[in-house]
């Protein structure tokens, strides 16, 4: 296979990973080889095209495609290359979790897509998988964006934690999602995050990327969160319909 990714320096990163505020991360810019980060926006489907699911409800709002062979070539190649033993081998070092292994089902992965008007609120994503019983770790999220302008919003925003109220406190980083940026980040330590402001994109632009996640085996089932815990946005603070919809979303 041709080379995909640039070189890095995994061992090196693991120290900025580890010690990171507000919980274990890194950003990556140039993740992918450029010509091949292009080639896989070329390739990306719009917002309409092929979705397979279409999330639509008061706290996210996006299209997303998971099914392997709906993927075109390029994306079906990036796909591939990021779940293999190589690029997981990276991931081992940085993360220091020699048992870590890609969801290869893409369960909640893919390609995600927003467009203005969308958005997703603050959240813990699910901690255990529904279908191999095995705890979801890492998140990889690539932007593939090549156009994108800091006044069209969209970032990603990571959040500490509140240990009295259980909920997300302050956000500590805000990372635009310009073009071939990765951010990694653990998602076992009460890692808030979520898109922290609205998408003004103009008519034809999206906010798109790939997203991979890892796991680990687990014989702790005490918390058992097999879908993901949103809070309010600032606007439906105080909203008890979006409170109860909340409940109902999380399963508890």
């Amino acid at each position: 296979m041709d080379k995909i990714i640039n070189e890095q320096d995994w061992n090196n990163l693991s120290q900025s990973f580890l010690e990171s505020k507000p919980f274990n991360h890194i950003v990556i810019d140039n993740f992918f080889v450029d010509s091949f980060a292009r080639n896989i926006f070329d390739d990306m489907p719009e917002y309409e095209e092929n979705s397979d699911a279409k999330y639509d409800n008061p706290v996210e709002k996006k299209r997303t495609v998971q099914n392997w062979t709906k993927f075109p070539k390029n994306i079906y190649k990036a796909a591939t290359y990021l779940v293999n033993q190589e690029f997981t081998g990276y991931l081992q070092q940085l993360t220091q979790q020699k048992d870590l292994m890609p969801d290869f089902g893409l369960h909640g992965g893919g390609i995600h897509m927003h467009k203005t008007g969308d958005y997703l609120n603050t959240r813990l994503d699910y901690n255990i998988h529904p279908k191999l019983d095995m705890k979801r770790k890492l998140n990889l999220i690539v932007y593939l964006n090549p156009n994108w302008q800091e006044s069209w919003g969209g970032n990603l925003g990571l959040w500490s934690h509140d240990e009295e109220t259980d909920q997300p406190k302050e956000l500590i980083k805000s990372v635009p999602p310009v073009f071939n940026r990765a951010v990694i980040f653990d998602t076992t330590q009460n890692s808030w995050h979520g898109v922290t402001e609205g998408i003004f994109a103009p008519d034809g632009e999206y906010r798109k990327s790939l997203a991979f996640y890892y796991l680990i085996p687990t014989n702790d089932m005490s918390n058992n969160r097999q879908k993901a815990l949103f809070v309010p946005r600032q606007e439906q603070k105080g909203d008890q319909s979006i409170l109860d919809f909340i409940k109902v979303r999380t399963g508890y």
